[in-house]
């Protein structure tokens, strides 16, 4: 494998010799030109997956673990009771099952749950409010801190939302790894003083165990963040402790098995308050009915339409390339044979005088696949990866 990849990164050096060019290369004049619809389109997909990239880097130098996280209903209390028997069991199996989320530009984190083998993850709604897509950093064993995660990373669709009971599902966008599903629980099992524990992200703290009692059964029980955000829902009021970023989270029973969703918390000591697996079902078999459908209206993150300008870098009348800027990023696409194919696409994050991307089409499909990244920041774009599904999101990196 290893040799494989060094090969490919000389094959590309060699076969890509604009590699080497800064941004300033293309200053070239700008004509009066029609993008074609292709790139176009390609264009907007890389410039995601770039937002997707630039994330991955900058959760190791970012203020998640400092900053408050989602919902913040109160200090930070719990009641410490009984150790529930085998934790360290449940917990070995079931953190596998659990994920980390967080928006693309990392403003809004949260934890969620795997639910099923096909990629399906259960959240709350206010976790990935006014989001069409949602990082997923799935569990690993041998990372202790948010800073140190990498690329055990993919990208999640939010497919079904559901505003009045405050849950959302997101499903994963990549085949490439072997996901745990978290088993569902069921309603008519619950009851008072049941042991009960939670496995989330509290104030970033990734992957942490915490346990408790089911104190009371709540049915059609209102609360609210706002007063524009009010919400219905059967609830299981828990002193199993729920701090910002464990909202989204799975509550379990004493078996390991999903029984209700993290969600709230109020002032005092131990009331704290999941929506009930009876809920998370409902709304669940509803979504795969063709219910609970997002509306676009309420993005607030969609898709930017960008503005490119043509360039002409050899000046001889024919566009070779096509350049748009969003604040800081930059994109140019590379047309080096003016044959309306895309050769490479040249990504800046920062605005500064390296590439910290290109992406390339390897494999003669006009779509680039490819990724060369500058993953440290020190100008060499040292770390491939490959986009398998074609969607802009690089999700294997070699």
């Amino acid at each position: 494998m290893y040799r494989y990849i060094l090969i490919t990164q000389l094959m590309f050096s060699i076969l890509y010799p604009q590699i080497q060019y800064q941004p300033g290369s293309f200053v070239g004049s700008t004509i009066d030109s029609r993008i074609p619809t292709s790139f176009s389109s390609t264009g907007g997909m890389i410039m995601e997956g770039a937002l997707f990239v630039n994330s991955i880097n900058d959760i190791k130098d970012s203020d998640i673990a400092s900053r408050e996280m989602v919902y913040t209903g109160g200090p930070l209390q719990g009641i410490t009771t009984r150790q529930i028997p085998g934790g360290p069991r449940l917990y070995k199996k079931n953190a596998p099952g659990v994920v980390f989320l967080a928006s693309l530009d990392l403003s809004v984190v949260g934890s969620g749950s795997i639910i099923s083998d096909d990629g399906d993850i259960i959240t709350n709604w206010h976790v990935v409010e006014g989001n069409e897509k949602i990082l997923v950093w799935l569990y690993d064993k041998n990372i202790t801190k948010i800073q140190s995660l990498g690329e055990n990373t993919t990208v999640a669709v939010v497919i079904g939302v559901d505003r009045e009971r405050d849950l959302a599902l997101l499903k994963i966008q990549t085949e490439k790894y072997e996901l745990t599903p978290l088993a569902l629980g069921e309603e008519y099992r619950l009851e008072g003083a049941q042991d009960v524990f939670a496995i989330g992200h509290p104030e970033a703290q990734i992957w942490t165990f915490s346990y408790g009692v089911v104190s009371q059964l709540r049915d059609n029980y209102e609360w609210g963040y706002s007063a524009d955000k009010m919400h219905v829902a059967d609830v299981i009021q828990t002193q199993t402790p729920i701090n910002p970023g464990n909202s989204g989270g799975p509550l379990f029973n004493e078996k390991g098995k999903l029984i209700g969703v993290n969600t709230f918390r109020h002032d005092g000591q131990g009331l704290n308050f999941a929506v009930s697996i009876g809920e998370v079902r409902s709304f669940y078999e509803g979504v795969k009915n063709g219910l609970f459908k997002p509306d676009p209206d309420d993005l607030t993150t969609k898709s930017k339409d960008l503005n490119w300008e043509a360039l002409d870098i050899n000046d001889n009348g024919v566009p070779d390339g096509y350049r748009s800027e969003d604040g800081d990023l930059i994109i140019v696409m590379v047309d080096e044979n003016e044959d309306d194919i895309l050769d490479v696409m040249l990504v800046n994050f920062d605005g500064d005088d390296k590439w910290d991307a290109q992406v390339y089409d390897k494999d003669g499909d006009e779509f680039p696949e490819y990724w060369l990244i500058d993953k440290n920041g020190n100008g060499e774009l040292d770390n491939p990866a490959i986009d398998t599904d074609k969607d802009g999101f690089p999700d294997y990196f070699l």
